[in-house]
């Protein structure tokens, strides 16, 4: 899960149930496990990775959205794109988002929890 990476990084080794625990060695674990199998597919394979998330991944604002989204005024379950996204809230951090994009080095990402166009 990419919140509760997200929490491990921010907390680190402060706080023993999320910077040590089992939670937090399992994230990197899988994470080491992705990138060892990530080199070897990215030589051996052609196919599309596709990164499915629920929180998206950092940016500060939807100003970087497209035209479309340019449009939008905000609404009950949406920032209007000019609003200051939150960390851990709207967005995962900028330290998270950097380390899943190293490691899976997605083709496309799809997110869904804002519930605005980003593209």
């Amino acid at each position: 899960n990419a919140m509760a990476l997200d929490k491990c990084h921010a907390f680190g080794k402060e706080m023993d149930l999320l910077g040590t625990g089992p939670l937090c060695q399992g994230i990197d674990a899988f994470l080491r496990d992705l990138e060892q199998v990530s080199e070897r597919e990215r030589t051996s394979s052609s196919r599309l990775r596709i990164l499915l998330l629920h929180m998206p991944l950092y940016r500060p604002n939807d100003l970087g959205c497209g035209p479309a989204r340019l449009e939008e005024s905000g609404h009950v379950t949406y920032l209007a794109p000019f609003e200051s996204l939150r960390v851990g809230h709207d967005v995962l951090s900028r330290e998270t988002s950097a380390k899943i994009l190293r490691v899976v080095d997605p083709d496309l990402v799809l997110s869904g929890h804002t519930h605005a166009q980003c593209v």
